[in-house]
């Protein structure tokens, strides 16, 4: 299992159905109702990558961070799950105008990953530095990003 990463695009009103019952973003996406990413488990390390910081520590006011970790958290104990507000969201898309994720790429370091314990732990496979990477671009950016 592990924590895994989803992304919902979602209306206002489907945001106040979700902050009454937090099973309605599973039937919001098994009816095709919203836009979705699913990042799995690279979170952490997206986070990583664009921030300098683990996801652990939430940047309450960069932009980057509260693109893969959100702005703000409902308050549940089961799950966790953060939001941004639609303007905030604008100027997120902004800013990730200004990423040139390529370059960013070029300093993976598995080494570094696995010195700052980013979830999840996995960075002692050297041999899969390609994968990750792919997984990192297209898998996460990709989704998320463009």
């Amino acid at each position: 299992m592990g924590m895994c990463a989803n992304y919902y695009e979602i209306s206002d009103e489907q945001f106040k159905e979700i902050e009454s019952s937090l099973d309605v973003i599973y039937d919001f996406s098994e009816r095709g109702e919203v836009n979705e990413a699913d990042i799995d488990k690279m979170w952490d390390a997206l986070h990583f990558l664009l921030t300098g910081e683990s996801a652990m520590y939430r940047l309450e006011d960069n932009l980057l961070s509260n693109m893969v970790v959100g702005k703000t958290a409902l308050d549940n104990k089961e799950i966790l799950i953060g939001y941004t507000e639609p303007t905030r969201v604008k100027e997120i898309a902004k800013e990730l105008d200004k990423v040139n994720f390529d370059d960013i790429l070029k300093k993976f370091n598995m080494q570094e990953c696995k010195e700052e314990e980013l979830y999840p732990n996995i960075w002692d496979y050297e041999e899969e530095t390609e994968e990750i990477m792919e997984d990192l671009t297209s898998g996460v950016y990709n989704k998320l990003c463009k």
